[in-house]
C-alpha cells in the first residue's frame, strides 16, 4: 500500500494521546483499580478530554485505509486469516506472556479473587478482562463486520446498519460492545475521504467540536443520572466533528520522528499500558508530575525499544509479522 503521510501523523498523534491519557489514568476520576496517594484535577480533565475521542481515532484511520479496496483485494476468508494473524495472535501473546505476569506482580485487584486458569481462559484468551487488548478484539470483529456491510448495494442502507450497530454497541460488556460501538468510527474514516473540507466546513467544524466539549464538561461536572445520556450524545457530536477535523488540519508531509514513531505505534500500543501498572501499584504516592514523567517518557521509551527489537527479530509473528 502506498505511504500516505498525512495517515502516518494522524496515527503518531493517536498513539502518543493514547500513551499519554494511559500514563495519567491513575487521576481519572471513574478509574479505581489503583489509588493515587494524590488528586490532579488537572489529569483528571486531560484524561477525559483524550478518551472522547483518541480510540475513534484509532479505529477510523483503520477505516481510511481498508473499507475502500474491501472488496476488491480480499474475500472472507483472507479477512480472517490476515486479520487473525495481525490482531488476535499479538493480542493472546503479549496477553499471556506480558500483560497477565505483569498483573500478578502488580497485584491487580481484579484477578486476585480468580484461580490462575480463569484469568489465563477468561481474562486473557476469550477476553473479558485483559485491559487495554480489547482493542484487538473489537477490530478483528469490525473488519468481518465491514466486509459484510460492503456487500450490500445499497449505500442508505449500509448507513443505516452501521448506526443502529454502533447503538446496540452500547448495551453490550466486553469487546464485543466496543466492536459494534466503534464500527461507525472505523466507518468515518472512509467516509473522510469522500468529504470536500473548504473553508467554512473547517470552521463549523471548529465551533461544534469546542462547543460540543464545553457543554460535556459542564454536565460531566454535575451528576444527576439522566447526564450519562446526554454525555454518550455529546460525546458522539465530538467525534463526528473532531475527528474530520484532526484528518483537515494534520499535515501531508514527511518527518523522520514521527514516522518511526508512528511505525512502531501497534507495539507501543501493546508494550505500554501494561508497564503503567508498575507506577501505580509501587509509587502511588509518587509526584504526579512525575508519574506523567516515568509512564510517558521512560515506559514509552521503553515500548517503542520493545516494538523495534521484535519488529527486526525472528520473533515479529508477536506483532503479526
Amino acid at each position: 500500500m502506498k505511504r500516505i503521510s498525512k495517515i502516518v501523523n494522524i496515527r503518531f498523534l493517536a498513539i502518543i494521546l493514547v500513551v499519554l491519557a494511559h500514563s495519567i489514568i491513575i487521576y481519572k476520576t471513574e478509574w479505581r483499580y489503583y489509588i493515587a496517594g494524590t488528586e490532579c484535577e488537572l489529569f483528571n480533565f486531560i484524561t477525559n478530554l483524550i478518551y472522547i475521542f483518541h480510540m475513534p481515532l484509532f479505529f477510523s484511520i483503520s477505516g481510511y485505509l481498508f473499507i475502500e479496496n474491501c472488496k476488491e483485494k480480499y474475500n472472507l476468508k483472507k479477512i480472517i486469516h490476515k486479520k487473525f494473524k495481525r490482531l488476535i495472535v499479538p493480542a493472546i501473546i503479549v496477553g499471556l506472556f506480558y500483560v497477565l505476569p505483569i498483573r500478578y506482580l502488580c497485584q491487580y485487584p481484579p484477578y486476585e479473587d480468580n484461580s490462575l486458569l480463569y484469568n489465563i481462559f477468561f481474562n486473557i484468551i476469550l477476553g473479558l478482562d485483559n485491559g487495554h487488548l480489547w482493542y484487538c478484539y473489537s477490530l478483528f470483529i469490525i473488519f468481518i463486520l465491514s466486509y459484510f456491510i460492503e456487500n450490500l448495494n445499497n449505500k442508505y442502507l449500509k448507513f443505516f446498519i452501521v448506526l443502529i450497530i454502533s447503538a446496540i454497541g452500547q448495551f453490550i460488556p466486553t469487546f464485543v460492545g466496543s466492536a459494534l460501538n466503534n464500527l461507525m468510527w472505523f466507518y468515518l474514516g472512509f467516509l473522510i475521504k469522500k468529504i470536500n473540507f473548504n473553508k467554512s466546513y473547517k470552521i463549523s467544524l471548529s465551533l461544534i467540536s469546542i462547543l460540543s466539549i464545553i457543554i460535556y464538561f459542564v454536565c460531566y461536572y454535575n451528576e444527576p443520572l439522566y447526564y450519562n445520556y446526554i454525555l454518550i450524545i455529546l460525546k458522539y457530536i465530538a467525534c463526528i466533528t473532531i475527528i474530520p477535523l484532526i484528518y483537515n488540519i494534520i499535515p501531508n508531509k514527511n518527518n523522520s520522528l514521527i514516522e518511526k514513531v508512528s511505525d512502531n505505534s501497534y507495539g507501543i500500543y501493546l508494550f505500554h499500558s501494561p508497564l503503567i501498572y508498575m507506577t501505580f501499584a509501587f509509587l502511588p504516592n509518587l509526584n504526579p508530575i512525575l508519574t506523567l514523567l516515568v509512564n510517558f517518557v521512560f515506559f514509552g521509551a521503553i515500548a517503542y525499544v520493545i516494538s523495534k527489537k521484535i519488529k527486526k527479530s525472528k520473533f515479529k509473528f508477536i506483532l503479526g509479522g
